[in-house]
């Protein structure tokens, strides 16, 4: 279980990966060198800042991150907590660079800069395909969805590693006429050999990168679930409490109800359309002997574990992760976040994301075209920030 954000940078020529298993959290850190290619020109009156950012994970290992520079305004405080708002307008300049990584061997491959936008954002995902469908992917496909302008059409924007270039498809939208997406905080996932957006107040829509002319799938919460459009505020208060995601090949969504008792609620999508089915429903305050101690905050759902349907991840308060055997109605193992070096202004964002890492990937390669540029090194200053601009705290 990955924590999206890193604010350290190392020393080495690959990424780091300090792998845990779950509960715990995985960190990672970029090399030095991936931040040189940003380097520039220093000029007083400025603050430079870098941090990182996973996006997405392709379903067999491989991850999709950012690398990210801001260049502030002096008088920018960002040793405290300040309004995006606020940030926004302090921020004079900013550069994006996309990679794919393997998080077993550190490798990193540089993606061109996306068609038509300035940077990637966190609706791109990432999806592999492997020969005869088994073994180390030998392609792979980055898309990012973007609902246009005239609500109706979405823009899908691809890259093939086959073809080493992005291109761009528009498509109608499957959603209800004036309905928007929202695709907050929540990753893309990689399901059935395809690529699913989720809104946690609708369901998904999902595509096939891939394929030459890529058609627009589409799949809608369980019934009882679906909410009226949502506004910012709204919208991303839910992500922290609703989430789906690839579990042992299914599609799953498990939501925490907004009053207590808190019900945690668990379905199972058949197929790849639907319906849903109800898997389990758990009281919070029987998951503890004590009676519920320390139940008394609505839970953040982290992830739901892709191998075991029945296990998943709760954040309590900010304070631990916990896995929760809903099966068995009862928690397994618990990871202390205080004493963590997940960043403090993020332990209550939705920042963990799940990820398999099969044993091939040691010693596989990222398949297509290694133009992997050699950066020399570059002393960077301390202070490190993340994009606040891609997830929203």
């Amino acid at each position: 279980m990955i924590c999206r954000i890193s604010v350290t940078p190392n020393s080495t020529r690959d990424a780091s990966f300090s792998l845990a298993p779950p509960p715990s959290a995985t960190l990672f850190s970029l090399p030095v060198r991936v931040f040189s290619s940003m380097e520039h020109r220093r000029a007083g009156g400025y603050i430079d800042n870098y941090g990182s950012i996973v996006f997405a994970s392709s379903g067999d290992g491989l991850l999709l991150l950012k690398a990210t520079w801001h260049r502030f305004s002096a008088h920018a405080s960002l040793d405290s907590p300040r309004p995006r708002e606020v940030l926004a307008k302090d921020l004079v300049e900013e550069e994006h660079v996309s990679y794919v990584c393997n998080p077993v061997t550190g490798q990193l491959v540089r993606l061109p800069p996306s068609w038509g936008t300035k940077h990637l954002t966190t609706a791109t995902g990432l999806l592999t395909q492997a020969d005869r469908g088994r073994g180390p992917p030998k392609r792979y496909a980055a898309a990012e969805l973007i609902e246009a302008k005239d609500v109706g059409h979405f823009v899908l924007c691809r890259f093939r590693s086959e073809t080493g270039e992005w291109d761009v498809k528009e498509r109608l939208s499957p959603l209800p006429p004036g309905r928007v997406m929202r695709m907050w905080n929540h990753e893309v996932l990689a399901f059935a050999g395809r690529l699913w957006w989720v809104d946690v107040s609708w369901g998904a829509v999902s595509a096939d990168p891939f394929k030459d002319e890529p058609q627009l799938g589409h799949v809608k919460l369980p019934e009882g679930s679906e909410l009226p459009d949502q506004d910012a505020n709204e919208g991303l208060e839910l992500t922290k409490h609703r989430r789906m995601g690839v579990s042992d090949g299914r599609l799953l969504y498990v939501e925490v109800s907004e009053e207590e008792p808190f019900q945690i609620k668990s379905f199972m999508l058949d197929g790849e359309s639907g319906p849903w089915a109800l898997q389990h429903q758990v009281s919070l305050d029987t998951l503890w002997p004590n009676g519920g101690d320390g139940t008394k905050e609505r839970p953040l759902v982290v992830a739901i574990d892709p191998l075991n349907t029945d296990l998943l991840y709760l954040n309590m308060g900010s304070e631990e992760i916990v896995s929760v055997d809903l099966r068995g109605n009862r928690v397994i193992d618990a990871y202390s976040v205080l004493s963590s070096d997940i960043p403090t202004g993020c332990r209550l964002a939705n920042i963990f994301l799940p990820c398999v890492l099969p044993s091939f990937l040691g010693s596989s390669l990222i398949p297509g075209e290694l133009t992997v540029a050699h950066f020399r090194s570059v002393t960077l200053p301390a202070c490190i920030l993340v994009s606040l601009f891609d997830i929203k705290l």
